[in-house]
């Protein structure tokens, strides 16, 4: 298990100034609400750091988040490009899905397309996308870009992923209106989502 602040105390305000002093370009703010407004005193943490998932749950939410920094080629059944890919369901409700192993086709393209970033609702910045490889392997990826958890409390996450000159930030914070989304890199521009 990981301690609470594993790494890093954030301040939240000095973090929310560096994020505004960016350019549009190299971030994306999103605010998914709630049906109803949760109790975030009775939010439960679990953490696999081995594994890379980190979870939050209450009665009425239930939100995963995918951290890895490595993985074993050998240990692994598959690998997909969802590095801080997160799982959102409120109230019974999915809101965003990781379709996970969904497709077990015959066809390598539409196998490639459900492991690739397309399919699942991570950031990347264009320095990652254009050097993404297509990749019809059945079960491997190079497309894997590192992640490490930075900060994480029981209501908030920050995630980040480094690629070469490259830094990517995912940001979570829980509140009791909604979840805040906040993806920002302050070495390069944000690559649109194509699925969300």
């Amino acid at each position: 298990h990981i301690n609470l602040n594993k790494k890093v105390k954030i301040k939240y305000n000095d973090l929310k100034k560096k994020i505004n002093k960016l350019s549009e370009n190299n971030k994306s703010i999103i605010h998914i609400s709630f049906p109803k407004k949760i109790n975030l005193k009775n939010i439960k943490f679990n953490s696999f750091s081995d594994f890379g998932l980190y979870q939050f749950i209450n009665e009425n939410l239930s939100l995963s988040i995918i951290c890895k920094n490595n993985y074993n080629f050998f240990n692994s059944g598959h690998i997909h490009d969802d590095n801080l890919g997160i799982d959102l369901v409120v109230d019974q409700t999915p809101i965003i899905t990781d379709p996970g192993s969904f497709c077990y086709s015959r066809d390598l393209e539409i196998r490639s397309l459900y492991k690739s970033y397309k399919s699942h609702f991570v950031p990347r910045t264009t320095n990652m996308i254009y050097h993404s490889k297509e990749n019809n392997d059945l079960f491997y990826t190079e497309n894997f870009f590192r992640a490490e958890c930075e900060f994480i409390d029981n209501k908030s996450f920050l995630g980040k992923i480094t690629y070469k000159n490259t830094i990517l930030y995912r940001w979570l914070c829980i509140k009791e209106n909604g979840l805040d989304i906040i993806d920002f890199s302050t070495t390069d521009c944000l690559h649109k989502y194509e699925v969300l």
